[in-house]
């Protein structure tokens, strides 16, 4: 195949060179004439479009309200909420990019969403406002995760990755009655079963430390088939050492490997003896929450957003001083791994909607809103963790109740930055991967099927990306040459937008090229 991709490619690229020497000899000292959309209509606003219950927040409003006000712009900006799961607000998305909507201006956008989004040219790269220079204020992960192909696509929002919760006050008095070696939380794959079976064994322990339901569970996480237990596993696969289930050039699946099989093994005897209820199956970040706030849990995986909500709950503070009995960590890992333990990259980003009627203004609301200024805003009136370095040691958040994010810092700067594979396609292989990893968690499949089913359904997801590229590739060659008598007809009038329509064009072609590795 990349034989026939090799030789297709040779001969659009000749085309294509031949198009754009001639086009730019024809019009090197042409002066072209600004076009405006709207016939030279300036607008007075920018359309948001962001996800709900988000844009119902009071601290996000809060900042829309203060920038509608802000003397210093001249246009204000309008929210339209997104409602639905986060499934639905993807096909929403994408059915607008398609249909090469221009009535919004900024999106809010998941980061798994990115590579996808660049690639089918739905964002304006941002290399603009965010040099490499200016990365370097924000967190290095979420940086990482905008980039695709060699251009930034999003501005870093808030933050999140995935934490590692334990109760404090029940693995100190495990380990002061000898049942565990260390007054810690575990860090190793058999540190977390030994010691949670050890600990539910104890009756007085139990008897001590369980809620006013009666209940105490070892360790609580996500398995329901949604993107939760895809965060979960790759956070079990990470601390492998391994970070994704594709191969290193990602050409085909790699989840009939040993390392797979012993992650998913892992995960499904946490269920099978007692250490975690069966009902995780059930369970996404929400409802496993609840399980953590309620008390009923010695550990738990969740997002940063629940420690503000930790610290609100009466089940987790001492009785007594009103202290937290909690504290976060980054997720156990295998024996013997010289990798960093892992926490899936989570947050959301900030992305500029190619078919925008005002982007020059739009990347103006985007660098404010994403200010240092304003991400302390977000988080002390709304708790959303800032993706600005400079905030982790901010004075004001140190002496505010938000103090405890200076604790989060080791981990969202050591965690991978990309456990979920950061290809075009993976939410179609996520979607694969979630069906097939439940069911052998529920035990209804074997490994051997499981492997077997979902090699298959992404080695076809990844052929098809393939020829999706292919595609792209000579259209974008017929449409550019076709187009050749036209535009020197017109060029004389219009010569230098062409121009930058064909210098477009030539990058996307050399992009292509660059993922096809031809």
């Amino acid at each position: 195949m990349f034989r026939e991709l090799k030789t297709s490619s040779r001969c659009i690229q000749s085309y294509f060179l031949f198009f754009l020497f001639f086009t730019l000899v024809l019009v090197p000292a042409v002066r072209g004439l600004s076009l405006n959309s709207r016939g030279g209509a300036e607008s007075s606003s920018i359309s948001f479009v962001v996800i709900e219950p988000l844009g119902s927040h009071p601290a996000f409003q809060q900042l829309i309200t203060q920038f509608n006000q802000h003397p210093d712009f001249d246009f204000t900006v309008e929210v339209e909420l997104l409602e639905g799961s986060n499934k639905d607000w993807y096909d929403q998305l994408v059915h607008r990019f398609l249909a090469q909507d221009s009535s919004f201006d900024l999106v809010s956008t998941d980061i798994i969403w990115i590579p996808d989004f660049a690639f089918e040219e739905f964002l304006t790269p941002l290399d603009d406002i965010l040099p490499p220079k200016e990365q370097n204020y924000f967190l290095t992960p979420p940086i990482e995760a905008s980039i695709y192909d060699g251009h930034i696509y999003a501005v870093p929002w808030f933050h999140a990755s995935g934490l590692f919760f334990y109760r404090t006050d029940i693995l100190e008095y495990a380990a002061s009655i000898g049942l565990i070696p260390a007054n810690r939380p575990p860090s190793t794959w058999d540190e977390l079963y030994d010691w949670t079976l050890i600990m539910l064994a104890n009756q007085t322990l139990v008897d001590q430390f369980k809620s006013s339901d009666g209940v105490l569970e070892g360790f609580i996480w996500q398995a329901s088939s949604g993107e939760d237990l895809m965060c979960n596993f790759l956070e079990f696969l990470g601390g492998t050492g391994i970070f994704s289930f594709l191969s290193e050039e990602q050409s085909f699946a790699l989840l009939d490997s040993p390392p797979i099989q012993e992650v998913l093994s892992f995960m499904k005897s946490l269920i099978t003896s007692g250490i975690s209820p069966e009902e995780v199956l059930t369970y996404w970040s929400g409802s496993s929450g609840d399980i953590w706030l309620a008390g009923n849990a010695i550990f738990h995986r969740n997002w940063p957003y629940y420690y503000s909500f930790s610290y609100d709950s009466p089940n987790l503070l001492n009785l007594t001083t009103s202290e937290p009995v909690f504290a976060v960590t980054t997720m156990p890992h295998k024996v013997g791994t010289s990798s960093p333990r892992t926490s899936t990259l989570g947050g959301w980003q900030l992305g500029l909607n190619r078919y925008s009627l005002y982007p020059e203004k739009t990347k103006q609301f985007m660098t404010w809103l994403t200010s240092s200024d304003q991400q302390k805003v977000f988080l002390l009136s709304g708790g959303f963790l800032p993706s600005r370095l400079s905030l982790y040691s901010d004075l004001d958040i140190a002496s505010s109740d938000y103090a405890y994010i200076q604790d989060f810092l080791p981990i969202f700067q050591t965690a991978i930055s990309r456990p979920r594979p950061t290809h075009p396609r993976y939410s179609e292989m996520s979607v694969v991967l979630q069906s097939q990893i439940h069911q052998f968690l529920s035990g209804t499949t074997s490994y051997e099927q499981f492997a077997l089913t979902s090699n298959g359904e992404i080695d076809l997801i990844l052929k098809q990306f393939e020829l999706d590229l292919l595609a792209k590739l000579e259209e974008l060659s017929r449409k550019t040459f076709h187009l050749l008598p036209l535009i020197a007809l017109i060029s004389v009038g219009v010569g230098l937008p062409v121009i930058r329509v064909i210098v477009q064009n030539f990058r996307t072609y050399r992009s292509l090229r660059r993922q096809l590795k031809l």
